[in-house]
């Protein structure tokens, strides 16, 4: 096969459906995407589903994908359990990888990606949450210096959805399932994506599932001095999701802010309180295209990823601070300086 040095050649472990459905389309959008390959835990599936994809299919399993010379990058949407040993052995297959959140289920285990990360300083690693390469988040740091807003002084941030699937790996506790790590994690990053700083201390509560002892909902207060966010999640609740941000002079409120657009969308402005808001339109964007391009674009020119594994250890250490918060029924404290 000719290889073309301003592509890169994508292998996909598993067919999930976020796979299926977001990340290979979005794949196939880039202009720095050259072949995709599909694997399968059995060569049938992968071939079935490759051909409704219009990809090509991987005559192994996952190990054969890996050891595929041709290939330079590895996306790995395996279920949460499986990050960070198909992780290390894509790393040592030689492949870049772009990991599905949570990229780990603990500190420990980050910190073996980390140690084996750091043995392949050529090669990248980064987390998938794809909601945070949309520009909607810089253009809302704009409008509220533009508009004079003064500074964050409150958050509140949901995202909710109903499966009471037994089937589905969110409900499995053993390989990872619950609100936390499915869905609150976003909610604890997009804090500190928004207010550019590290936390203080933490506050949290959860509500397990009798049946599936996974956490069916995850709710809390983090402190960052200046500023609060309170969030909530939850995989047994009608589904939504939406972010508001109250300033000194004004509230501003994002409706679906982790969702892919399916067209363009509105930042609410509620200038002092008042109504009606004024809507600030954001122009339609493929954030799972705009995080291929910058993953790409970092392989391609040997530049840092946008986020490395030190930000994936930030909020890994968030999530371990709600579930020690929980398990105490007390604040957990995040900065030694406080």
């Amino acid at each position: 096969m000719q290889k073309d040095n301003n592509k890169l050649n994508w292998g996909i472990l598993s067919s999930a459906k976020i796979a299926r459905q977001k990340v290979i389309p979005a794949l196939q959008k880039s202009d720095m995407t050259g072949t995709i390959t599909m694997a399968s835990r059995t060569p049938e599936s992968a071939l079935q589903w490759a051909s409704d994809l219009n990809i090509r299919a991987c005559s192994g399993d996952y190990q054969t994908l890996l050891e595929d010379p041709d290939i330079d990058v590895i996306y790995n949407p395996l279920p949460n359990h499986l990050h960070v040993p198909m992780t290390i052995a894509a790393l040592e297959a030689g492949k870049h990888v772009l990991c599905e959140k949570p990229i780990a289920l603990s500190s420990q285990q980050l910190a073996e990606l980390t140690i084996a990360a750091a043995k392949y300083p050529h090669l990248c690693v980064m987390e998938a949450f794809m909601y945070r390469h949309h520009p909607r988040w810089q253009m809302l740091l704009d409008l509220i210096e533009r508009e004079n807003l003064g500074e964050i002084g409150f958050m509140h941030v949901s995202f909710t959805y109903f499966n009471r699937d037994p089937g589905n790996v969110r409900n499995q506790a053993d390989i990872g399932g619950g609100a936390l790590y499915d869905i609150g994690c976003y909610c604890l990053a997009v804090s500190r994506l928004l207010l550019a700083r590290e936390p203080q201390r933490l506050l949290a509560s959860q509500q397990i599932d009798a049946d599936f002892n996974i956490d069916k909902m995850t709710s809390g207060l983090i402190d960052f001095g200046a500023a609060q966010v309170s969030f909530n999640c939850s995989t047994q609740l009608a589904a939504g999701q939406y972010l508001e941000i109250q300033c000194e002079r004004g509230r501003l409120r994002i409706d679906d802010p982790f969702a892919l657009d399916s067209g363009d969308t509105e930042i609410l402005l509620y200038d002092n309180g008042q109504l009606p808001a004024k809507k600030i339109s954001v122009p339609y964007n493929d954030h799972y295209l705009s995080q291929i391009d910058d993953f790409s674009q970092a392989i391609l020119t040997a530049q840092p990823v946008p986020y490395g594994l030190d930000d994936a250890e930030a909020i890994m250490r968030l999530i371990e601070a709600v579930q020690q918060s929980h398990a105490t029924q007390a604040w957990v404290q995040l900065n030694d300086n406080i």
